[in-house]
Protein backbone atom coordinates (compact mmCIF):
# COMPACT_ATOMS: atom_id res chain seq x y z
CA UNK A 1 0.00 0.00 0.00
CA UNK A 2 1.37 3.36 -1.00
CA UNK A 3 0.26 6.94 -1.55
CA UNK A 4 2.35 8.87 -4.11
CA UNK A 5 2.33 12.18 -5.88
CA UNK A 6 2.09 12.02 -9.70
CA UNK A 7 3.95 14.18 -12.21
CA UNK A 8 0.94 16.44 -12.74
CA UNK A 9 0.71 17.19 -9.00
CA UNK A 10 -2.25 14.95 -8.11
CA UNK A 11 -2.10 11.94 -5.79
CA UNK A 12 -2.55 8.24 -6.40
CA UNK A 13 -2.69 5.00 -4.45
CA UNK A 14 -1.36 1.58 -5.36
CA UNK A 15 -2.31 -1.53 -3.40
CA UNK A 16 -1.71 -5.24 -3.94
CA UNK A 17 -4.47 -7.62 -2.86
CA UNK A 18 -5.66 -11.21 -3.20
CA UNK A 19 -9.06 -11.63 -4.79
CA UNK A 20 -11.25 -13.58 -2.32
CA UNK A 21 -12.84 -15.76 -5.03
CA UNK A 22 -10.06 -16.42 -7.56
CA UNK A 23 -7.33 -16.29 -4.90
CA UNK A 24 -5.14 -14.55 -7.48
CA UNK A 25 -2.97 -11.57 -6.63
CA UNK A 26 -3.88 -8.24 -8.20
CA UNK A 27 -2.74 -4.67 -7.98
CA UNK A 28 -5.11 -1.74 -7.89
CA UNK A 29 -3.87 1.65 -9.09
CA UNK A 30 -5.96 4.81 -9.08
CA UNK A 31 -4.90 8.43 -9.59
CA UNK A 32 -6.40 11.90 -9.92
CA UNK A 33 -6.88 12.78 -6.27
CA UNK A 34 -6.41 16.42 -5.31
CA UNK A 35 -5.03 15.71 -1.85
CA UNK A 36 -3.10 12.95 -0.12
CA UNK A 37 -6.02 12.46 2.28
CA UNK A 38 -8.46 11.87 -0.58
CA UNK A 39 -6.13 9.23 -1.99
CA UNK A 40 -5.79 7.55 1.44
CA UNK A 41 -9.56 7.55 1.99
CA UNK A 42 -10.12 6.00 -1.44
CA UNK A 43 -7.50 3.33 -0.69
CA UNK A 44 -9.19 2.43 2.60
CA UNK A 45 -12.59 2.29 0.92
CA UNK A 46 -11.26 -0.01 -1.79
CA UNK A 47 -9.64 -2.38 0.74
CA UNK A 48 -12.88 -2.47 2.67
CA UNK A 49 -14.85 -3.33 -0.48
CA UNK A 50 -12.49 -6.25 -1.18
CA UNK A 51 -12.66 -7.51 2.39
CA UNK A 52 -16.46 -7.34 2.45
CA UNK A 53 -16.67 -9.74 -0.51
CA UNK A 54 -15.20 -12.60 1.46
CA UNK A 55 -17.15 -12.05 4.68
CA UNK A 56 -20.56 -13.49 5.39
CA UNK A 57 -23.20 -10.97 6.41
CA UNK A 58 -23.02 -10.38 10.16
CA UNK A 59 -26.49 -9.65 11.54
CA UNK A 60 -26.52 -7.53 14.69
CA UNK A 61 -28.60 -9.99 16.70
CA UNK A 62 -26.14 -12.79 15.91
CA UNK A 63 -23.24 -10.60 16.97
CA UNK A 64 -24.97 -9.49 20.17
CA UNK A 65 -25.76 -13.10 21.11
CA UNK A 66 -22.12 -14.07 20.65
CA UNK A 67 -21.00 -11.09 22.75
CA UNK A 68 -23.39 -11.95 25.59
CA UNK A 69 -22.31 -15.59 25.68
CA UNK A 70 -18.67 -14.50 25.73
CA UNK A 71 -19.21 -11.99 28.55
CA UNK A 72 -21.27 -14.34 30.73
CA UNK A 73 -18.18 -15.99 32.18
CA UNK A 74 -16.60 -12.65 33.15
CA UNK A 75 -19.40 -10.76 34.90
CA UNK A 76 -21.76 -11.35 37.81
CA UNK A 77 -25.05 -13.08 37.09
CA UNK A 78 -27.02 -9.99 38.07
CA UNK A 79 -24.95 -7.80 35.73
CA UNK A 80 -25.49 -10.32 32.95
CA UNK A 81 -29.25 -10.25 33.48
CA UNK A 82 -29.27 -6.44 33.57
CA UNK A 83 -27.30 -6.29 30.30
CA UNK A 84 -29.63 -8.80 28.69
CA UNK A 85 -32.64 -6.72 29.73
CA UNK A 86 -31.05 -3.54 28.33
CA UNK A 87 -30.17 -5.33 25.08
CA UNK A 88 -33.67 -6.71 24.55
CA UNK A 89 -35.51 -3.53 25.48
CA UNK A 90 -33.39 -0.67 24.17
CA UNK A 91 -30.98 -1.96 21.50
CA UNK A 92 -32.37 -4.93 19.58
CA UNK A 93 -35.64 -3.19 18.58
CA UNK A 94 -33.50 -0.78 16.52
CA UNK A 95 -30.66 -2.96 15.23
CA UNK A 96 -31.76 -6.61 15.53
CA UNK A 97 -31.96 -7.46 11.81
CA UNK A 98 -29.40 -5.01 10.48
CA UNK A 99 -26.14 -6.01 8.79
CA UNK A 100 -23.51 -4.68 11.18
CA UNK A 101 -21.44 -3.38 8.26
CA UNK A 102 -24.42 -1.31 7.09
CA UNK A 103 -25.33 0.37 10.37
CA UNK A 104 -24.71 4.01 9.56
CA UNK A 105 -23.89 6.96 11.76
CA UNK A 106 -27.34 8.31 10.90
CA UNK A 107 -28.93 5.10 12.26
CA UNK A 108 -26.98 5.58 15.48
CA UNK A 109 -27.92 9.23 15.74
CA UNK A 110 -31.62 8.38 15.38
CA UNK A 111 -31.20 5.75 18.11
CA UNK A 112 -29.49 8.15 20.54
CA UNK A 113 -32.23 10.70 19.80
CA UNK A 114 -34.67 8.04 21.00
CA UNK A 115 -32.63 7.47 24.18
CA UNK A 116 -33.07 11.16 25.00
CA UNK A 117 -36.84 10.58 25.27
CA UNK A 118 -36.85 7.59 27.65
CA UNK A 119 -37.52 8.20 31.33
CA UNK A 120 -34.19 6.96 32.66
CA UNK A 121 -31.26 8.57 34.44
CA UNK A 122 -28.23 9.79 32.46
CA UNK A 123 -26.19 6.98 34.04
CA UNK A 124 -28.67 4.34 32.87
CA UNK A 125 -28.70 5.80 29.35
CA UNK A 126 -24.90 5.73 29.32
CA UNK A 127 -25.01 2.07 30.37
CA UNK A 128 -27.17 1.39 27.30
CA UNK A 129 -24.67 3.19 25.08
CA UNK A 130 -21.70 1.36 26.60
CA UNK A 131 -23.32 -2.01 25.92
CA UNK A 132 -23.97 -1.08 22.27
CA UNK A 133 -20.39 0.12 21.83
CA UNK A 134 -19.05 -3.05 23.45
CA UNK A 135 -21.00 -5.22 20.99
CA UNK A 136 -19.66 -3.30 17.99
CA UNK A 137 -16.12 -3.53 19.39
CA UNK A 138 -16.62 -7.28 19.85
CA UNK A 139 -17.47 -7.51 16.14
CA UNK A 140 -14.32 -5.63 15.17
CA UNK A 141 -12.12 -7.84 17.39
CA UNK A 142 -13.49 -11.27 16.56
CA UNK A 143 -15.33 -11.00 13.24
CA UNK A 144 -13.25 -8.42 11.36
CA UNK A 145 -16.16 -5.99 11.20
CA UNK A 146 -14.82 -2.88 9.52
CA UNK A 147 -17.68 -0.53 10.32
CA UNK A 148 -17.69 1.50 13.55
CA UNK A 149 -20.66 3.89 13.66
CA UNK A 150 -20.24 4.44 17.41
CA UNK A 151 -17.56 7.10 16.95
CA UNK A 152 -20.23 9.81 16.87
CA UNK A 153 -21.85 8.83 20.18
CA UNK A 154 -21.47 11.24 23.06
CA UNK A 155 -22.31 10.29 26.62
CA UNK A 156 -25.19 11.94 28.44
CA UNK A 157 -24.06 14.47 31.05
CA UNK A 158 -24.31 12.86 34.46
CA UNK A 159 -24.02 15.52 37.18
CA UNK A 160 -22.83 14.42 40.60
CA UNK A 161 -25.80 13.56 42.77
CA UNK A 162 -25.89 15.18 46.16
CA UNK A 163 -28.21 14.37 49.00
CA UNK A 164 -30.64 17.15 49.89
CA UNK A 165 -32.12 17.76 53.33
CA UNK A 166 -35.61 16.66 52.25
CA UNK A 167 -34.27 13.25 51.19
CA UNK A 168 -33.46 12.08 54.71
CA UNK A 169 -35.31 11.19 57.90
CA UNK A 170 -34.33 12.92 61.11
CA UNK A 171 -34.13 10.76 64.23
CA UNK A 172 -37.55 12.12 65.22
CA UNK A 173 -39.08 11.10 61.88
CA UNK A 174 -37.48 7.67 62.06
CA UNK A 175 -38.82 7.22 65.59
CA UNK A 176 -42.30 8.10 64.35
CA UNK A 177 -41.88 5.56 61.51
CA UNK A 178 -40.63 2.75 63.75
CA UNK A 179 -43.57 3.21 66.17
CA UNK A 180 -45.86 2.08 63.36
CA UNK A 181 -44.78 -1.56 63.67
CA UNK A 182 -46.85 -3.96 65.74
CA UNK A 183 -44.46 -5.50 68.30
CA UNK A 184 -46.95 -8.32 68.94
CA UNK A 185 -46.78 -9.45 65.33
CA UNK A 186 -43.83 -11.79 64.68
CA UNK A 187 -43.51 -10.77 61.03
CA UNK A 188 -43.63 -7.05 61.77
CA UNK A 189 -40.92 -7.44 64.42
CA UNK A 190 -38.60 -8.84 61.72
CA UNK A 191 -39.23 -5.87 59.46
CA UNK A 192 -38.84 -3.47 62.36
CA UNK A 193 -35.38 -4.92 63.04
CA UNK A 194 -34.58 -4.74 59.33
CA UNK A 195 -35.30 -1.00 59.18
CA UNK A 196 -33.50 -0.39 62.47
CA UNK A 197 -30.44 -2.12 60.96
CA UNK A 198 -30.64 0.06 57.86
CA UNK A 199 -30.91 3.28 59.88
CA UNK A 200 -28.30 2.54 62.53
CA UNK A 201 -25.63 0.92 60.32
CA UNK A 202 -25.91 2.88 57.06
CA UNK A 203 -25.53 -0.39 55.15
CA UNK A 204 -27.11 -0.74 51.73
CA UNK A 205 -30.37 -2.65 51.35
CA UNK A 206 -28.69 -5.53 49.51
CA UNK A 207 -25.98 -5.76 52.17
CA UNK A 208 -28.55 -6.02 54.97
CA UNK A 209 -30.63 -8.55 53.03
CA UNK A 210 -27.55 -10.78 52.67
CA UNK A 211 -26.64 -10.70 56.38
CA UNK A 212 -26.26 -14.02 58.17
CA UNK A 213 -26.08 -14.51 61.93
CA UNK A 214 -22.47 -15.61 61.43
CA UNK A 215 -21.67 -12.06 60.24
CA UNK A 216 -22.26 -10.72 63.76
CA UNK A 217 -19.45 -10.85 66.27
CA UNK A 218 -21.35 -10.50 69.54
CA UNK A 219 -18.15 -10.45 71.61
CA UNK A 220 -16.68 -7.49 69.71
CA UNK A 221 -20.01 -5.88 68.84
CA UNK A 222 -19.34 -5.73 65.10
CA UNK A 223 -21.08 -6.57 61.84
CA UNK A 224 -19.13 -7.87 58.81
CA UNK A 225 -20.31 -6.73 55.38
CA UNK A 226 -18.96 -9.27 52.88
CA UNK A 227 -21.78 -9.82 50.38
CA UNK A 228 -24.94 -8.35 48.87
CA UNK A 229 -28.29 -9.82 47.80
CA UNK A 230 -30.31 -8.50 44.90
CA UNK A 231 -33.48 -9.45 43.06
CA UNK A 232 -34.20 -6.46 40.83
CA UNK A 233 -36.39 -8.56 38.55
CA UNK A 234 -39.84 -9.20 39.98
CA UNK A 235 -40.41 -12.86 40.71
CA UNK A 236 -36.72 -13.75 40.56
CA UNK A 237 -34.84 -15.17 43.53
CA UNK A 238 -32.11 -13.16 45.22
CA UNK A 239 -28.64 -13.41 43.73
CA UNK A 240 -25.83 -13.31 46.31
CA UNK A 241 -22.77 -11.42 45.11
CA UNK A 242 -19.82 -9.52 46.46
CA UNK A 243 -20.72 -6.00 47.66
CA UNK A 244 -20.84 -3.05 45.28
CA UNK A 245 -17.08 -2.31 45.35
CA UNK A 246 -13.96 -3.67 47.05
CA UNK A 247 -14.22 -0.83 49.58
CA UNK A 248 -17.72 -2.03 50.50
CA UNK A 249 -16.24 -5.08 52.23
CA UNK A 250 -15.96 -3.73 55.78
CA UNK A 251 -16.62 -4.26 59.47
CA UNK A 252 -19.18 -1.96 61.10
CA UNK A 253 -19.23 -1.40 64.89
CA UNK A 254 -22.78 -1.80 66.23
CA UNK A 255 -24.31 0.29 68.98
CA UNK A 256 -25.16 -1.77 72.11
CA UNK A 257 -28.94 -1.44 71.68
CA UNK A 258 -28.98 -2.75 68.09
CA UNK A 259 -26.55 -5.51 69.10
CA UNK A 260 -28.89 -6.57 71.92
CA UNK A 261 -31.90 -6.61 69.57
CA UNK A 262 -29.94 -8.80 67.14
CA UNK A 263 -28.98 -11.20 69.91
CA UNK A 264 -32.57 -11.45 71.16
CA UNK A 265 -33.80 -12.17 67.64
CA UNK A 266 -31.15 -14.86 67.16
CA UNK A 267 -32.21 -16.51 70.43
CA UNK A 268 -35.78 -16.51 69.16
CA UNK A 269 -34.71 -18.15 65.89
CA UNK A 270 -32.61 -20.72 67.77
CA UNK A 271 -35.81 -22.25 69.13
CA UNK A 272 -36.12 -23.85 65.69
CA UNK A 273 -34.17 -27.14 65.69
CA UNK A 274 -33.10 -26.47 62.09
CA UNK A 275 -31.41 -23.18 63.01
CA UNK A 276 -27.85 -22.68 61.71
CA UNK A 277 -25.47 -19.75 62.36
CA UNK A 278 -25.15 -19.22 58.62
CA UNK A 279 -28.91 -18.72 58.18
CA UNK A 280 -29.96 -15.39 56.72
CA UNK A 281 -31.15 -12.96 59.39
CA UNK A 282 -33.96 -11.37 57.39
CA UNK A 283 -35.90 -14.11 55.62
CA UNK A 284 -39.13 -14.60 53.73
CA UNK A 285 -41.93 -16.01 55.82
CA UNK A 286 -42.29 -19.16 53.71
CA UNK A 287 -38.61 -20.05 53.31
CA UNK A 288 -35.82 -19.50 55.85
CA UNK A 289 -33.18 -19.93 53.14
CA UNK A 290 -34.28 -16.95 51.04
CA UNK A 291 -33.63 -13.26 51.95
CA UNK A 292 -36.43 -10.70 51.83
CA UNK A 293 -37.69 -9.53 48.44
CA UNK A 294 -37.17 -5.90 47.37
CA UNK A 295 -40.86 -5.43 46.55
CA UNK A 296 -41.91 -6.75 49.98
CA UNK A 297 -39.52 -4.35 51.72
CA UNK A 298 -40.77 -1.42 49.63
CA UNK A 299 -44.42 -2.27 50.26
CA UNK A 300 -43.81 -2.58 54.02
CA UNK A 301 -42.06 0.79 54.14
CA UNK A 302 -44.81 2.56 52.21
CA UNK A 303 -47.56 0.98 54.33
CA UNK A 304 -45.91 2.07 57.60
CA UNK A 305 -45.30 5.58 56.20
CA UNK A 306 -48.99 5.85 55.35
CA UNK A 307 -49.97 4.50 58.77
CA UNK A 308 -47.73 6.91 60.72
CA UNK A 309 -47.92 9.93 58.44
CA UNK A 310 -44.15 9.99 57.89
CA UNK A 311 -43.16 11.32 54.46
CA UNK A 312 -42.06 8.64 52.02
CA UNK A 313 -38.38 8.43 51.11
CA UNK A 314 -36.47 5.79 49.15
CA UNK A 315 -34.95 2.79 50.91
CA UNK A 316 -31.48 4.04 49.89
CA UNK A 317 -32.25 7.37 51.54
CA UNK A 318 -32.29 5.61 54.91
CA UNK A 319 -28.55 5.07 54.33
CA UNK A 320 -28.26 8.80 53.61
CA UNK A 321 -30.20 9.49 56.81
CA UNK A 322 -27.65 7.49 58.80
CA UNK A 323 -24.71 9.40 57.35
CA UNK A 324 -26.43 12.76 57.78
CA UNK A 325 -27.19 11.95 61.42
CA UNK A 326 -23.54 11.09 62.13
CA UNK A 327 -21.95 14.02 60.29
CA UNK A 328 -24.36 16.56 61.81
CA UNK A 329 -23.56 15.12 65.26
CA UNK A 330 -19.88 15.89 64.76
CA UNK A 331 -18.59 12.40 63.89
CA UNK A 332 -15.32 12.56 61.96
CA UNK A 333 -15.99 12.45 58.20
CA UNK A 334 -13.31 9.79 57.72
CA UNK A 335 -15.08 7.53 60.24
CA UNK A 336 -18.39 8.05 58.42
CA UNK A 337 -16.76 7.36 55.04
CA UNK A 338 -15.26 4.09 56.26
CA UNK A 339 -18.55 3.06 57.85
CA UNK A 340 -20.39 3.62 54.56
CA UNK A 341 -17.77 1.73 52.55
CA UNK A 342 -16.80 4.71 50.38
CA UNK A 343 -13.53 4.62 48.44
CA UNK A 344 -12.38 7.93 49.97
CA UNK A 345 -13.64 10.86 52.03
CA UNK A 346 -13.98 13.06 48.91
CA UNK A 347 -16.86 10.86 47.80
CA UNK A 348 -18.51 11.28 51.20
CA UNK A 349 -17.98 15.05 51.20
CA UNK A 350 -19.43 15.38 47.68
CA UNK A 351 -22.57 13.48 48.60
CA UNK A 352 -23.23 15.07 51.99
CA UNK A 353 -22.47 18.74 51.33
CA UNK A 354 -25.92 19.67 52.69
CA UNK A 355 -24.96 18.68 56.22
CA UNK A 356 -21.51 20.28 56.40
CA UNK A 357 -22.78 23.68 57.71
CA UNK A 358 -24.48 21.79 60.58
CA UNK A 359 -21.23 19.95 61.33
CA UNK A 360 -19.32 23.24 61.25
CA UNK A 361 -21.78 24.80 63.70
CA UNK A 362 -21.37 21.76 65.93
CA UNK A 363 -17.59 22.32 65.96
CA UNK A 364 -18.14 25.98 66.88
CA UNK A 365 -20.34 24.92 69.81
CA UNK A 366 -17.60 22.57 71.01
CA UNK A 367 -14.97 25.31 70.67
CA UNK A 368 -17.18 27.73 72.59
CA UNK A 369 -17.60 25.17 75.38
CA UNK A 370 -13.84 24.64 75.58
CA UNK A 371 -13.10 28.36 75.31
CA UNK A 372 -15.32 29.07 78.30
CA UNK A 373 -12.81 27.19 80.47
CA UNK A 374 -10.11 29.78 79.71
CA UNK A 375 -9.55 32.41 82.41
CA UNK A 376 -8.99 35.97 81.17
Amino acid sequence: MAINKTKNGSYCFSVQYTHPESKKKHRKYQAGFKTKKEAKDAEVLFIHSVQSIQKETMIFKTLSNDYMQHRKAYIKELSFRNNLRILNKYILPFFEKKDVEKITKLHVREWTDYLVTINKSPKYKNDIIELFKAIIKHGRLYFDVFNDPTVIIKKFPNPKKRVMEDQVWSIEEFNQFIQGFDSNDTRERVFKLFFLTLYFTGARRGEVKALQFSDINFAKGTLSITKSASNKETGKRNVINLPKTQHSVRVIPLDPILLKLMEEYMMERQKDSNFRRNDFIFIRSYDDKIPLADTTIENFKNRICKKTGVRVIRIHDIRHSHATMLVSSGVNIEVVSKRLGHANIDMTLNVYTHVMPIAEQHSINILEKLHSKINY
